[in-house]
């Protein structure tokens, strides 16, 4: 069966063949969504993740199938170029890629948001899942958790972009408080003051999470 014809299929649940383009499909295509999730999640390089990447891989795995089928298959007819198989699977492992990219910083915030006291007394594995984050997800987080951030209290006075960054060299470089306070961009400041800091910033964004997830 061509592409096209078993595109036809996927997308129509009245079809005879439905249930078996399906079969069809995770036959063709199921390994080009494991790697493409495998492929992100080994990037974030970290030891807590490997311990349950199996569980991970196939959580993600049902995730983007879930994206496949949602609102009567959306994503898949919004796809326009069905005479391409090429670009259909070049398609596809950025829709898994980007369905890991997001599993995996929802967990990254949920470990920020849980470890509160972990993070406080510089525990090593508490701290793993962040600085092992790829390149690409440390730079969406960036810009997802500063516009969380300013966004939460932009009506309220305070040194903002201080204390973003305070948060990132305890979260991320792993600065213990006494590292911190002794930069000049910092001084006058004690190492209890980070603490509270860091605190706030991650109790902002979680809470912020979790509005998110209950809507």
């Amino acid at each position: 069966m061509s592409f096209e014809e078993l595109f036809e299929h996927l997308i129509n649940p009245a079809s005879p063949r439905y249930e078996w383009a399906w079969k069809e499909f995770m036959r063709r295509y199921g390994k080009v969504i494991r790697e493409a999730i495998k492929w992100r999640c080994y990037r974030w390089n970290s030891r807590m993740l490997r311990k349950q990447i199996g569980d991970v891989i196939n959580d993600i795995e049902m995730r983007v199938l879930e994206i496949l089928f949602k609102d009567g298959f959306k994503a898949l007819r919004d796809f326009r170029q069905k005479d391409s198989e090429e670009k259909f699977i070049a398609w596809l492992r950025q829709i898994s890629s980007r369905a890991a990219g997001r599993e995996l910083k929802d967990k990254l915030l949920d470990d920020i948001r849980v470890s509160g006291e972990d993070l406080a007394q510089d525990d090593e594995a508490s701290l793993d899942i962040i600085k092992g984050a790829d390149d690409d997800t440390r730079w969406e987080n960036f810009e997802d958790w500063a516009t969380v951030y300013y966004d939460e209290i932009k009506k309220k006075r305070g040194n903002l972009e201080r204390d973003l960054h305070m948060f990132m060299l305890r979260a991320w470089a792993e600065f213990d408080p006494e590292k911190i306070v002794s930069f000049p961009c910092f001084k006058g400041m004690k190492p209890h003051n980070v603490e509270v800091v860091v605190n706030r910033v991650r109790d902002i964004i979680g809470k912020r999470k979790n509005s998110s997830l209950a809507k």
